[in-house]
């Protein structure tokens, strides 16, 4: 591998995140895990915004995160 590459390593999972009306939260909610760092959004603009630490969450967010391997099962429950 070069010094630049777009492949995870097998604990690091890159996910897409699309947020229903549901889910529009602070990002650091409790019933989300804490082994998820979210990476930008996507807001209303085909331009992405990077995430401030603790981004607030809105309705139709396509969001993309950095999860550990063990936060995938919980991402898809809260995210289908």
């Amino acid at each position: 591998m070069g010094p630049i590459s777009n492949t995870p390593r097998d604990e690091a999972h890159i996910v897409y995140l699309r947020v229903g009306e549901e889910q529009a939260v602070p990002i650091s909610e409790p019933s989300l895990p804490t082994a998820i760092r979210a990476i930008c959004i996507y807001r209303n603009d085909p331009e992405f915004l990077f995430a401030e630490p603790d981004p607030r969450l809105t309705h139709d967010d396509d969001v993309v995160v950095l999860a550990r391997a063990n936060a995938l099962k919980v991402l898809r429950e809260r995210f289908g």
